[in-house]
């Protein structure tokens, strides 16, 4: 019989929150409230919060503190822990590891960008409910379409450059010339039936057109912030930007795409 004595260690969940965006107190919020809702009997609790700088800290356990106070929204900085704790620098050229009270922490989780990964994972969802308030079998087709090459970003934006090559044998693809090609065939075939411009700034003319357009408004923060990396010459690809942003001609990307869709689904009284 072993003498060897086994321990059963409780699951570690790192709640992670914060950010760059400008949603950063929203998410200190969120993330306050499930701090304060995780079962602590079943979960060892690692809160891990990323500064308005990019910096990644070990933060307080405490929701307590990071509620709004005097209609000011709270931020990672006033829960960082001031004694012990290890901010990790994004510096992309470092590899190793940072060892910290609560265990080893990679300075390789810097080159995620989280904020713009959340952004392209929240606009898919807003897509998402688009598709599913319309009839118009046009509008489901591109949308889906729109939707799947979304998910290839999200995984080659969460892919770091050593791991490409592996990323790509697996049959995973990254987003391609093509795909703002059809983006801007799409936007010309639905210019080319006239459709009537009148309204288009006011939201609500049916479920529908309600829903494409606050994914619209969702995929302009994703071009924000593809825009801020391409400024500071952390944008791999290129053509992530056009595809996100303005097309080649400035106007036809995805989201002049939608907005085209919006239109279109305005007028014909569809639900």
């Amino acid at each position: 019989m072993s003498n060897v004595q086994k321990f059963d260690r409780k699951p570690r969940v790192a709640v992670v929150f914060g950010g760059r965006s400008s949603e950063h107190g929203v998410s200190v919020v969120t993330a306050a409230s499930v701090l304060s809702a995780i079962d602590r009997d079943k979960y060892d609790v690692l809160p891990i919060g990323i500064t308005t700088e990019g910096r990644w800290a070990l933060t307080a356990d405490a929701p307590e503190r990071m509620a709004i106070a005097d209609r000011r929204m709270p931020t990672v900085e006033q829960v960082a822990d001031q004694e012990g704790a290890v901010a990790l620098p994004l510096d992309p050229a470092s590899r190793e590891v940072v060892y910290t009270e609560a265990g080893a922490v990679p300075k390789a989780l810097g080159e995620v960008d989280v904020a713009l990964a959340g952004a392209v994972d929240e606009l898919n969802a807003a897509i998402g409910m688009a598709r599913a308030a319309t009839k118009h079998e046009f509008l489901r087709e591109n949308l889906v379409i729109i939707q799947k090459e979304l998910v290839n970003l999200m995984g080659e934006l969460a892919t770091l450059k050593e791991d490409f090559p592996k990323y790509l044998k697996d049959g995973y693809s990254t987003i391609k010339p093509e795909m703002t090609a059809r983006l801007e065939k799409t936007v010309r075939e639905i210019e080319a039936q006239n459709i009537n411009f009148k309204g288009w700034a006011t939201p609500g003319a049916n479920g529908s057109a309600a829903s494409l357009d606050m994914a619209r408004t969702v995929s302009r923060r994703a071009e924000r912030r593809v825009c801020a990396l391409q400024e500071a010459g952390e944008l791999e690809n290129k053509e992530i930007l056009v595809y996100i942003g303005g097309g080649h001609d400035g106007r036809l990307s995805l989201h002049g795409a939608k907005k085209r869709l919006f239109m279109l689904k305005g007028n014909d009284g569809q639900g």
